[in-house]
This record gives structure tokens, C-alpha cells and sequence, in this order.
């Protein structure tokens, strides 16, 4: 691994919690469609692996999903009072953005701004926009970098289908543009992070035979307005991913919910620096971990590492 690599697949973390039926890729696609009210009912969606509380008020404002009738209640007493005799009640009974927002747990920060933003731009046209504009900048940004992200691995899945050892035609390398005119191979070394000088290349025939760059050198774009794609079957197949995905380059145009996304560049392979490693024995329980001289009968071996990573490479990636 610390010699050739490993594939720097963005990470699980990247894209929310596996076990929820609703991730960000979901919603982020939505985003990159403007499909606005679409992406406000799959983060209010419930969900079957949320706490009882979560479920409770989003329920509250979308009862429609689960048999209810849609009926909305604007008396605050009587939802409150509906709740005291039990939540499948309410969801059968109420559909109001302002009563499930006072519910929502207050960790799920996102919902209820959502939730109140909903009740705020109640009527107008564009509530659904809004609402999810009264996102924090930040978490507007992960929601449409996850769905780029996902994209990414799927391109690097076949990219490595396509040649796990070799430098293909039309693959993409940085160079510098100051240094490209003294040495046309100058790349980033691996352990560099990715500068905006650095521009893309598309690999000739003629650099292809010669061996002029390696799979350390080769990246994959994360798909933006000004991402330039590869220039063989790897862009062809990123292109019938959007397509699939109701997408063209088209949607990466101008900013969604105020975030621009002009693209970047990513490291197919990531390389771990100072790796060591050691086998020990892990003690079964805590009070063994105090006295590791002394491991217990009920203790085993374990794989211990040291690493360090280059910048936006996922450790859980390189684990598995």
C-alpha cells in the first residue's frame, strides 16, 4: 500500500449515514435538478432509523406519506394537546411546519430552520427555495459536494475497471504552467496537495508509450462548470452518469442556492506517508488496557498503524 497506493475513494462520512434511507447524494441530485420541493420533503422525509422525537415532528408536518389525511391544524394548543395523546394521532391530523419545528429535537439544527423558513414563506411561490436557502452556507455546500463526490467514486470504480496498472490515453495529470515549457512531464509529487496553477492534461499517444507519467500522477474531476473531462471512455462514462442522473454540464452553470461549483481535481491513488505497523495484544476490557504489560487470557492480537495522510484523503478509505 505505501508503495502503489490505494484508491482514494471520498469516504461514507462523506455522504451521511448509510443506515438512513435519505442521504446527501439524494438530496444534493435534487439540488443540481432545482428541484427545490423534492429536496425540502427527502430532508424532512422520516425515517425509520431516526430517534422517536425526529420522527415525531417530521410526521407532524408531513403526514401526507404515512396514511394521513393532511389536515392543518394553525391552533398551537390543540397540536400540543394532540401530542399528549399520542404522535400516530397527529400525524394523521396535522401537517403544520411551525408546530413540528417547537418538536424537532434541537441537535437537528438543519430541519428545524427548514421547518421554520417553511412557516415563514408560507403562500409565496418560492418557499421551498427559501427554506432550503435558510440553510448555513456550509451545509448547503456538503449536500451538492456529496452527490459530486459519490459521481467521483463511481468514476474511479471504472476507471480502475478499465486499467488498474497503466496510464491510458486521454487520463488527466496537473502540470505547472511555469515549469511546463522547461519539462513537459513536470507533475505534483504525491504527497503534494492540489495548487490552482496546476492545470490539466490529457495524456498523448506518444506520453502514453513513453511512460511518461504513472497511475500516481493520474486525477479524476470532480465534476464542476470548468472541469475538463478525460479524454476517453472514463469521460464518456461520467457523462452517461449525468444523463442518467437527469443531468448535463449545464446544471454545474451558474450558483444553486447561492454555491458556486466550478469543479476541481481529485488523485485517483493516495499514498500513506511514515506508515508502521506492529501486531500487539488487545486487552478484552478496559481495566486490562491499563496494564498492557499484563494482557488477560481473554485478550487477542491486534493490527496497530501509524500514518499520515496528504489533505482530504479519507483514513476510513484507507483502512478498508
Amino acid at each position: 500500500v505505501q508503495a502503489s497506493g490505494f484508491v482514494n475513494y471520498f469516504g461514507m462520512q462523506r455522504f451521511g449515514e448509510e443506515r438512513f434511507d435519505v442521504c446527501g447524494p439524494d438530496i444534493g441530485l435534487r439540488l443540481l435538478r432545482r428541484q427545490w420541493k423534492d429536496a425540502v420533503e427527502l430532508l424532512l422525509a422520516p425515517d425509520a432509523e431516526s430517534s422517536e422525537a425526529v420522527c415525531r415532528a417530521k410526521q407532524l408536518w408531513k403526514p401526507e406519506g404515512f396514511g394521513g389525511e393532511g389536515l392543518r391544524r394553525r391552533d398551537m394548543d390543540t397540536c400540543w394537546h394532540l401530542l399528549a395523546l399520542g404522535w400516530h394521532r397527529i400525524a394523521q391530523e396535522s401537517s403544520d411546519a411551525q408546530a413540528a419545528s417547537k418538536l424537532m429535537p434541537l441537535y437537528r439544527h438543519n430541519e428545524r430552520l427548514v421547518l421554520k423558513a417553511l412557516h415563514r414563506y408560507s403562500g409565496c411561490a418560492d418557499c421551498h427555495e427559501r427554506a432550503l436557502l435558510a440553510l448555513p452556507y456550509h451545509s448547503r455546500t456538503l449536500l451538492l459536494h456529496s452527490y459530486c463526490s459519490l459521481l467521483w467514486n463511481r468514476c474511479a470504480s471504472e476507471r480502475l475497471r478499465l486499467n488498474r496498472n497503466q496510464v491510458m490515453v486521454g487520463d488527466l495529470v496537473l502540470k505547472c504552467p511555469e515549469k511546463a515549457s522547461a519539462d513537459p512531464t513536470v507533475v505534483l509529487q504525491r504527497d503534494d496537495a492540489l495548487p490552482s496553477n496546476y492545470q490539466p492534461h490529457q495524456v498523448t499517444a506518444e506520453e502514453a508509450e513513453q511512460g511518461c507519467y504513472s497511475m500516481i500522477d493520474v486525477v479524476l474531476p470532480m465534476p464542476g462548470r470548468c472541469s475538463i473531462l478525460p479524454g476517453n471512455s472514463v469521460g464518456q462514462f461520467l457523462r452517461s452518469e449525468l444523463a442518467r442522473d437527469g443531468l448535463s454540464s449545464d446544471c454545474f452553470s451558474g450558483k444553486i442556492l447561492k454555491v458556486a461549483l466550478p469543479g476541481s481535481y481529485r488523485r485517483l491513488l493516495a499514498h500513506p506517508r511514515n506508515l508502521q505497523w506492529s501486531v500487539r495484544d488487545i486487552p478484552a476490557s478496559d481495566e486490562d488496557a491499563a496494564s498492557p504489560s499484563e494482557p488477560s487470557q481473554d485478550s487477542g492480537l491486534g493490527l496497530h498503524l501509524c500514518f499520515f495522510l496528504p489533505p482530504a484523503v479519507y483514513a476510513t478509505m484507507f483502512l478498508r
